[in-house]
């Protein structure tokens, strides 16, 4: 399953939504959840959407990597931060179309 935190509910919902349309499955949480969510479920991946808040999500994903070293991260950042998450990959743009 592929997890996604963002802060913008409909991305995060429409998100999951369209992956589970490719076959996918994923769900859409609250970052605020992000360490209980990932202890509960089993995960393949994770989609940390940082683009409102990019420190926060940063020490999220720092989080996240302290407790998962080896879970594949998408984090989404906006272009206009300098950001180092732990991810294994970043999309730096402020308008993210993952379609």
């Amino acid at each position: 399953m592929i997890l996604i935190f963002s802060d913008d509910v409909r991305f995060g919902t429409d998100t999951a939504q369209r992956l589970r349309e490719q076959g996918l499955p994923a769900v859409s949480h609250d970052p605020d959840c992000l360490i209980p969510i990932c202890h509960r479920l089993d995960f393949c991946g994770v989609i940390l959407d940082g683009r409102r808040r990019p420190r926060e999500f940063e020490e999220l994903s720092e989080q996240l990597f302290a407790r998962y070293p080896d879970a594949p991260v998408l984090f989404l950042a906006p272009s206009c931060e300098t950001i180092l998450p732990c991810a294994s990959k970043t999309l730096f743009d402020g308008r993210v179309d993952l379609w």
